[in-house]
């Protein structure tokens, strides 16, 4: 677990690191909400900021929400997939981002 006193402070790309693709965040993106895998030390604030210094426009509302990863089996042998944080970005009304790789 990570310790709640630690600054965060690393480059935006390790803070975002990669958006998370679905029919549903697809749908989204065409409203203004973009949806980002990000690290699991990463807060609302390190989030917004990133995104501003990444995309060029400052967010309106920043939600965070943690996953625990599943426990899988392959024959006997059991583990589980790894935890993840998922952060949903919202832009103000009628703005988008213009950056293809995302959809």
């Amino acid at each position: 677990m990570s310790d709640p006193t630690k600054k965060f402070a690393v480059r935006d790309y390790e803070v975002m690191l990669r958006p998370h693709v679905s029919e549903k965040t697809i749908t989204l993106a065409t409203k203004g909400v973009y949806t980002f895998e990000v690290h699991p030390d990463a807060n609302k604030l390190s989030v917004k900021l990133a995104f501003f210094n990444i995309f060029g426009k400052m967010p309106q509302k920043v939600t965070i929400s943690n996953y625990q990863g599943k426990t899988v089996r392959t024959g006997r042998t059991q583990g589980t997939r790894a935890s993840w944080k998922k952060a949903t970005i919202s832009l103000p009304k009628g703005e988008t981002i213009n950056d293809l790789s995302y959809a």
